[in-house]
């Protein structure tokens, strides 16, 4: 019976070794991004389309810029009132199941949306 049980346990470990390997292959690993220039091939810049009424915002590449000290900054300007140009930055990639960090400071201001998220409904 004991012998029984260690064959068991020890194909059940080794089949979960398999699947942790078998998902790690699949991300592709991590990275990190400093941000010291704007990596065109790694990331986009959204531009041109519009996000709706709920918060009335234009996508801008020119909201998006990244500074020497290593910062990328996403600006909000108005052309005209109540209408807004915002900035957003994604990756040219899609990424699947894992863990993802992001260190930002958000805007002190009302009203404006501060957020990293994961997004796997249809883009523009």
């Amino acid at each position: 019976m004991k012998r029984v049980l260690l064959i068991l346990v020890t194909g059940l470990f080794l089949s979960l070794c398999a699947i942790t390997s078998a998902a790690s292959a699949q991300t592709g690993g991590s990275f990190f991004e400093p941000f010291n220039s704007y990596n065109s091939g790694f990331w986009q810049k959204a531009n041109g389309y519009s996000n709706g009424d709920m918060f009335n915002c234009t996508w801008r590449a020119n909201n998006v810029s990244v500074t020497s000290s290593g910062e990328m900054r996403l600006a909000l300007t108005s052309p005209s009132y109540n209408k807004f140009d915002c900035g957003e930055n994604r990756s040219a990639q899609t990424y699947g199941y894992g863990l993802y960090e992001v260190r930002m400071k958000p805007a002190k201001n009302t009203g404006i949306v501060s957020s990293f998220f994961t997004y796997t409904g249809p883009t523009e």
